[in-house]
């Protein structure tokens, strides 16, 4: 469970890496069953929440509620090759003055 934080300004480590790597301040793409509410990412220097969304056929929409990320490069972000095989659901998450894309 992952709930009610707040990250500020959150940067690349090592200049060396600034094009190649790219981080989520949040990121639970490698985690499984996770609950993430109400948390809010501003200023981050790449994405915001980083996840695997979820199944279209998921009847849960409780798992992912309440996000907020801002002012930051990309707000959500699904990584090529994470996801549902078919089709991903994407809900609970807001974004707003991100320079790429919200959601």
């Amino acid at each position: 469970v992952i709930r009610n934080n707040l990250v500020c300004l959150s940067v690349v480590p090592d200049t060396k890496e600034r094009s190649v790597d790219w981080y989520g301040a949040i990121d639970i793409t490698k985690a499984q069953d996770v609950i993430l509410k109400g948390n809010t990412v501003a200023g981050s220097e790449r994405i915001a929440f980083e996840t695997n969304g979820l199944s279209c056929e998921s009847t849960s929409s409780d798992k992912m509620e309440g996000n907020v990320g801002h002012s930051s490069l990309h707000g959500y972000r699904i990584p090529a090759g994470y996801g549902a095989e078919d089709c991903t659901k994407i809900s609970g998450f807001m974004g707003y003055k991100n320079l790429d894309y919200g959601i």
